[in-house]
């Protein structure tokens, strides 16, 4: 029978599960969008039945399955059964439950810091876009991290060649507050509104910390999909006690003409086969759209060649055996035609991106009896070991 404080901690988990289910929809935009759908749907299945699979996932995960409505569940044209149900693993359980049990917060900093992120990948061989310069606390560096001037990180710009150069804070997070600086016919780089690089960086006062980067040029059987974002891999890896797998594995698109692929911005994924780098015949997009070909430029999907993918599973594996500090990291992966190049690697990475391509992912994370994350709420993981809870 588990002991006084483990019945404190579960207590404590209980009201933040019941916190969570009727706080999330205000502080997620996308289950408040979610939940909306719901109440407009026209095709739902029965209530009773609706409930019955509710009661299903909630019975097993032991929370709320806010997860149902995210990924449209309850619409009639949705026969999955209890099994494929059960399978869809629960935000609340995956990041309050799953994650912290392996990996805890003294590290993030390494990866959540986009310049701290990018110096680490440095010193580690590991190839990622060119930094041209940093911004922190109101200060330039250039890309060796020695102060420097905006005319000189300027002109270090336009002699890279660079088609377009990325500024991005460096806690941003699904590709908000990115600004993007293109080329012009005078060598001139401007954003969007015509505003040129220099003038960004000769700014006074400049709120937070920014990386800049050199855009790269991706694969062009990547650009044929879609050639106004450079369209990413997002891997998810596992790394215990130095045996590296990658979990699962999906392609990112831009779409309306951005120049970034997060799905949070109207991005379309596809399905990888991790074993085969065989894609989907079909892009998805959060909110359960599909389409056979891209709506920008008719590319069907059915006619990608994922030629690059043993290079780029090869290039995930070896990332995340660098990084051996932290269990589960999604990576965000170009592919350009010199190889793959480490964009990023996420802590809390979306849960949602793979599951609305690939399903329910109870298995690939290898997750057994739920009530084994809820015994050990709060105690770490001591690696390498047997996973107890392992299918």
């Amino acid at each position: 029978m588990p002991d006084g404080d483990w019945k404190q901690r579960y207590a404590a988990l209980r009201l933040r599960e019941i916190k969570h289910r009727f706080t999330y929809k205000k502080i997620n935009d996308r289950m408040a969008q979610a939940l909306l759908r719901y109440k407009t749907c026209e095709n739902k299945k029965n209530m009773r039945q609706i409930a019955r699979e509710i009661d299903l996932c909630r019975r097993f995960w032991r929370c709320y399955p806010l997860h149902y409505f995210r990924y449209n569940h309850y619409r009639e044209q949705s026969r999955l059964s209890d099994i494929e149900l059960r399978d869809y693993i629960p935000d609340f359980f995956f990041y309050t439950l799953f994650l912290p049990h392996y990996d805890g917060d003294e590290y993030a900093p390494l990866l959540e810091d986009k310049v701290v992120a990018d110096s680490l990948f440095r010193s580690l061989d590991i190839p990622t876009p060119r930094s041209l310069g940093a911004i922190v606390r109101g200060r330039l560096y250039d890309g060796c991290f020695s102060p420097e001037t905006a005319e000189a990180v300027t002109e270090e710009a336009a002699a890279s060649g660079a088609g377009k150069i990325f500024v991005k804070p460096a806690y941003g997070s699904g590709g908000h507050g990115i600004i993007v600086f293109t080329r012009d016919e005078e060598g001139c780089y401007r954003d969007k509104n015509g505003g040129e690089l220099g003038g960004f960086l000769s700014r006074d006062v400049l709120r937070g910390d920014y990386i800049l980067q050199a855009g790269l040029v991706q694969h062009r059987s990547l650009s044929a999909v879609y050639p106004n974002s450079v369209n990413t891999f997002r891997i998810a890896t596992e790394n215990i006690g130095g045996s590296v797998r990658a979990v699962c594995s999906v392609i990112r698109f831009g779409c309306g003409g951005r120049e970034v692929d997060n799905v949070c911005q109207g991005g379309i994924v596809l399905k990888v086969d991790g074993s085969t780098g065989k894609t989907a015949d079909f892009g998805i997009t959060e909110t359960g759209e599909k389409y056979s070909a891209h709506p920008d430029t008719g590319f069907r999907f059915s006619r990608f060649s994922n030629g690059g993918w043993e290079a780029v599973l090869r290039f995930a594996l070896d990332c995340a055996a660098k990084l051996p500090w932290f269990t589960y990291l999604g990576w965000d992966i170009a592919l350009t035609g010199a190889g793959p190049v480490a964009i990023e690697a996420n802590l809390g990475f979306g849960l949602d991106l793979f599951q609305v391509a690939h399903g329910g992912l109870r298995e690939a994370f290898r997750i057994g009896d739920p009530d084994y994350y809820w015994k050990y709420a709060g105690k770490r993981a001591e690696l390498p070991c047997r996973r107890k809870e392992i299918l």
